[in-house]
């Protein structure tokens, strides 16, 4: 354990963090998280292996398919076939297939084969993945309300809990509208677990190592992609492989059992005595002397001297949000900025999404093609953070945006002639750019937007990202097939327009102070500040909605985080 502060300097709760120091008790929150966020993955991409589009064919009904048959069939496609009387007048009539024979060569069993999702009941697969991205947009506003109203522990855990029992609940049914609406739940959930974890590690984090924090516990979803489609090669059955990526998570609840509540959290809300056993423990395990309790009571009066808590329902809370959206669409200034956040996060959700679901439609093969994409994932999580301090948030951002946005413009055509290599690393290379754009927008957007109004602005952003997500299945399992080069060029096209817009209409952030009134916006002599000592993460912005210079001591966090 390493620690740098004295029991007579704590005054903060920053401080307290500093004279806690590192050890055991944070590791043991950084790994708690770290699997919450990998957890996820096969569910969140669980549309990848379940309801993949199959090629199959009509299975004619059996008295109409014999020799002896009075009735000659002709096929139109895999939905419709004609079927002409031999005898008599030679009528001809138009019958729905029924039944159908799939390839199941590649992916083995799957949702699409068993619930027959074809023709009529297309749309249900990527409703398999829309329906629980939808409901991460209710999860992502009601969870954040939830965890600053009873807490961060609460509703990791029984978000987790519920989330354990509802997937592997699913995989023993066989129908498709009630796994639907398990799935819309599960979607709820990822959202209020994903965001409790990343406030309750950045809560529990030391200034100076926020920012690696912030970046690092993201990583855990590139390498359970990589593991997530090793188990698709291995086990060949949706059912499996959702079993098989869920039932070792059972340890992560049981670990939940020595989780503490946030001492942050709690001093906000005068719980001293309860601070005092969370703190406690944190001492133990990292083996310095508990400070005592008159220490703590000192950070809850300093806590309530910087930000008096209100106690406020969660309607005024709600209604207080709707209405500040207003303020983003004030003056010319902000209506441009808001316009290029909004088409900025839609795109970067569309495309990365697209991509990760995409395999089928590339001819690459869907487990490798998965390993790989969360292998070229990892780098932007780890180099974006210098690039951004080095080259600005502009450049990087414009650069990212538009060569993705080539990339998939070219990618039809290429894939014509090319093999499924030749697919795979040109649209790895397009999602190699687009997971870095994920990464900068969250600092980026957190910097134009005036602080008072920081967290609408963000939270716009990420809930216009979520629509291209819903989106992005559709287009992938219904259009593609049919305009395969129209909607990679139309989104494509997209991704450029968003860098060009960035380029053009967006404000390079690097050294400058950050506005903090909507009137700063409109001074042009602002002064440029010296640049921080760190890069600080794109997830503390968004939870802090904060600029650089200040401290994440209030306790009301923003409902928004990276939920991809």
């Amino acid at each position: 354990v390493t620690t740098s502060k004295d029991v007579e300097d704590i005054r903060m709760f920053d401080d307290l963090l500093e004279y806690l120091g590192y050890g055991r008790w944070s590791v043991f929150i950084f790994i708690i998280c770290g699997l919450c966020e990998a957890y996820l993955v096969a569910h969140t991409l669980g549309g990848a292996f379940s309801t993949p589009y199959l090629p199959h064919t009509c299975v004619y009904p059996q008295q109409l398919n014999t020799s002896t048959s009075a009735v000659i069939i002709t096929p139109i496609d895999e939905c419709v076939y004609n079927v002409t009387d031999n005898d008599g007048d030679g009528e001809t009539r138009q019958m729905k297939c029924t039944e159908w024979l799939f390839d199941n060569s590649v992916f083995g069993t799957t949702l699409t084969q068993e619930m027959s999702l074809v023709c009529d009941r297309a749309y249900m697969a990527p409703l398999y993945t829309s329906i629980y991205m939808f409901g991460s947009v209710f999860g992502a506003s009601i969870g954040g309300l939830l965890s600053d109203k009873i807490g961060r522990r609460p509703v990791l855990v029984w978000s987790l809990a519920l989330f354990f029992i509802i997937s592997c609940t699913s995989t023993f049914l066989y129908n498709i509208q009630i796994i639907l609406t398990l799935r819309f739940c599960m979607g709820f959930l990822h959202a209020a677990l994903l965001q409790s974890s990343y406030i309750l590690a950045l809560e529990t984090t030391r200034i100076r190592a926020r920012s690696l924090v912030g970046m690092m516990v993201v990583t855990p979803w590139a390498l359970f992609m990589i593991i997530y489609g090793g188990a698709g090669y291995l086990f060949k059955h949706w059912r499996h492989v959702t079993l098989a990526l869920t039932l070792p998570f059972l340890l992560l609840l049981l670990l939940c059992w020595y989780l503490d509540e946030s001492a942050r959290w709690l001093l906000v809300r005068g719980k001293v005595e309860e601070a005092q056993k969370a703190v406690v423990r944190a001492s133990k395990w990292n083996r310095v002397q508990p400070p005592p309790l008159h220490t703590l009571n000192t950070i809850m009066a300093n806590l309530h001297h910087k930000k008096e808590v209100r106690s406020t329902s969660t309607w005024d809370v709600l209604r207080q949000q709707v209405l500040s959206l207003f303020v983003l669409v004030r003056n010319k200034q902000l209506r441009t900025l808001t316009m290029v956040v909004c088409l900025n996060f839609f795109t970067a959700s569309l495309v990365y999404f697209g991509l990760s679901l995409s395999a089928v439609n590339l001819s690459a093969n869907p487990f490798v093609y998965m390993m790989v994409g969360g292998l070229v994932e990892m780098p932007p999580y780890l180099i974006t953070g210098p690039i951004l301090a080095t080259l600005g948030r502009k450049k990087p951002a414009t650069f990212n945006f538009c060569i993705s946005g080539l990339i998939l413009v070219v990618l039809p055509f290429v894939s014509k002639t090319a093999g499924g290599w030749v697919n795979i690393t040109i649209a790895m290379l397009s999602k190699m750019c687009i997971s870095s754009v994920f990464v900068e927008l969250f600092l980026y957007s957190a910097e134009v937007f005036p602080t008072e109004i920081r967290i609408q602005g963000l939270g716009t952003g990420v809930f216009c990202s979520r629509f291209g997500s819903i989106l992005s299945p559709f287009i992938n399992d219904i259009l593609t097939p049919l305009y395969p080069w129209m909607t990679s060029v139309v989104i494509g096209g997209l991704a450029v327009t968003a860098g060009i817009a960035t380029h053009l209409l967006m404000p390079e952030t690097l050294g400058n102070s950050l506005p903090d009134m909507v009137g700063d916006l409109e001074d042009d002599t602002t002064q440029p500040q010296q640049p921080p000592e760190q890069l600080s993460s794109p997830i503390v912005q968004i939870h802090q909605g904060q600029g650089q210079d200040k401290k994440p001591d209030q306790g009301n966090w923003s409902d928004t985080s990276i939920t991809t």
